[in-house]
């Protein structure tokens, strides 16, 4: 079963920590007010049922002590839930705002494979740890204060309740370790329903355009039926277990109580103890099970949230932060890549690449599909941190750079292929052709085009090959991935892209010389 409360929330969430500790120090306060006003309350009754004994001058003062320990507890109950209102959607933030950074920064391979669950995460499940800050940690806290600071104030007035008390609390608390193990999982499930749902919908939404120029537009629908389906059978059986368990759960503290009751009246009546102490133990057993009772209470909707911060901190962890670089180079020396290798499981990977990319020179990056053209341009980026080899600006390491800087002095155009909408109606090619019109009347040392001529005509082509000529002509570094024969032929130098040990190389005379 999950820990109750996920040390890592703490570490990452300023407002979670602040949140905790003003949540334990109210805790303490609250035991101290349920014990005082149990005493004072019994106190008051005794003297007035009594008439042997009279209440004196001491009866305002214990009502006056009274009403001040019943408005403390109001006012500490107004406190924290002015508190906590606050501070969830604060932490839900933080850790909102820490998963996109980490995304961003991560690397571009490990950011894609897992942008099903972060979207998921971000968008949905992460506001599942505000029930959790709100209602079911500061109910554990409570258990954790007032409950045996209760327990012992009744072992102190009668240790015949305080042992029936005490009896009854570990029952509760087995009863809901197996309430846990049994939804055990049943959260984490749902939300991997709900992550595979969100990732084919990504998936279908961007290959729609592709979808219905093939009149396929309804053939994913079976498939989303299926998940949506699944994320609902996953979301009724938690919220089955959820209703049973309350109900056992409030069965089994009424159940105490009740027995308390009986032998706290039997005793009475047979004079075996004080009103004083019978009606303590009778104001605080409740008092003792109450804060027991609202975690259980709050146990299933906080497991969304336990779930969902579980699965944050493991997304984290496979997005490590990555070290930023700090130095800014020279964007007018020659680009390296030495002996450059990415793995990767799709096989879509460069291996031991070998290039040396010279300003006022374009260079041709050609290979199969598949071969890791495009991950060589995410590796000059420095979105991508090769496995082995380097990739350097003159001498200095791609990693090394300060990234702001270093992209001030790129412009780069990606693949925009048929799977993905171009957006505000235009066609493939325009939305082809503003991308490259604002990238190359941009000044910038470094030009990287990843198939920028893949939809256009081929008079469109050849004025992007004229303008590419002017830029290497001015000094820049023009690097191209093409598949198309115009490009190719005016590049300085073509570099085949394989997954062999040895890259082929073509050097050329200047194609505008």
């Amino acid at each position: 079963m999950p820990a109750p409360f996920d040390r890592r929330l703490a570490r990452a969430s300023r407002s979670a920590r602040r949140y905790l500790v003003l949540t334990g120090a109210m805790g303490l306060a609250t035991a101290g007010c349920v014990v005082a006003s149990a005493v004072l309350l019994s106190t008051l009754v005794e003297r007035a049922v009594s008439p042997h004994r009279t209440s004196g001058q001491s009866g305002p003062v214990l009502f006056g002590l009274l009403a001040a320990v019943f408005a403390a507890r109001g006012a500490i109950a107004w406190l924290h839930a002015r508190h906590k209102h606050r501070a969830a959607p604060r932490a839900v933030a933080e850790l909102q705002t820490e998963l996109l950074v980490r995304m961003a920064a991560a690397d571009q391979r490990a950011a894609l494979a897992h942008r099903g669950l972060a979207t998921t995460l971000v968008t949905r499940e992460i506001d599942g740890i505000r029930a959790y800050l709100t209602g079911y940690l500061p109910a554990l806290v409570l258990s954790a204060t007032v409950t045996p600071a209760t327990i012992v104030a009744i072992a102190v007035l009668d240790p015949l309740s305080g042992l029936v008390v005490a009896c009854g609390v570990p029952l509760v608390v087995l009863f809901m370790v197996l309430v846990g193990r049994y939804s055990e999982g049943r959260s984490a499930k749902r939300l991997v329903a709900l992550s595979r749902l969100s990732a084919e919908l990504l998936d279908v939404v961007a290959g729609l355009p592709t979808l219905r120029a093939l009149g396929r537009e309804f053939a994913p629908a079976r498939r989303v039926r299926e998940l949506g389906r699944a994320h609902f059978r996953a979301s009724m059986a938690t919220l089955r277990t959820a209703f049973l368990s309350g109900l056992v759960l409030e069965l089994l503290t009424t159940f105490c109580v009740a027995f308390v009751a009986v032998a706290v009246g039997l005793r009475l009546v047979y004079g075996e103890m004080s009103l004083f102490a019978g009606l303590a133990a009778l104001v605080l057993a409740p008092e003792a099970y109450l804060p027991i009772r609202a975690v259980g209470a709050q146990f299933h909707a906080a497991q969304d949230g336990v779930a969902a911060c579980a699965k944050t901190f493991e997304l984290f962890d496979r997005l490590p932060a990555r070290r930023r670089g700090s130095r800014n180079g020279d964007a007018s020396a020659a680009l390296r890549l030495r002996s450059v290798t990415v793995a990767g499981r799709d096989g879509n990977a460069p291996e031991r690449l070998e290039a040396v990319l010279r300003p006022g020179e374009i260079t041709a990056l050609v290979g199969a599909n598949g071969s890791g053209k495009s991950t060589a341009l995410a590796v000059l980026l420095g979105l991508v941190d090769p496995e082995e080899g380097e990739a350097l600006l003159g001498d200095v390491p791609i990693r090394e750079l300060d990234p702001s800087w270093w992209w001030g002095q790129i412009r780069w155009v990606s693949q925009i292929a048929p799977s993905q909408p171009a957006g505000g109606g235009l066609s493939l090619g325009e939305a082809q052709r503003a991308a490259l019109a604002r990238a190359l009347r941009a000044p910038a040392q470094v030009f990287l085009l990843d198939e920028p001529t893949a939809h256009l005509d081929g008079a469109s082509e050849a004025q992007v090959v004229r303008s590419l000529r002017e830029k290497a002509r001015s000094g820049a570094t023009v690097v191209v991935v093409s598949h198309r024969g115009a490009l190719i032929e005016a590049a300085d130098q073509v570099v085949r892209v394989r997954a062999t040990r040895q890259p082929d190389v073509e050097a050329r005379e200047p194609a505008y010389a």
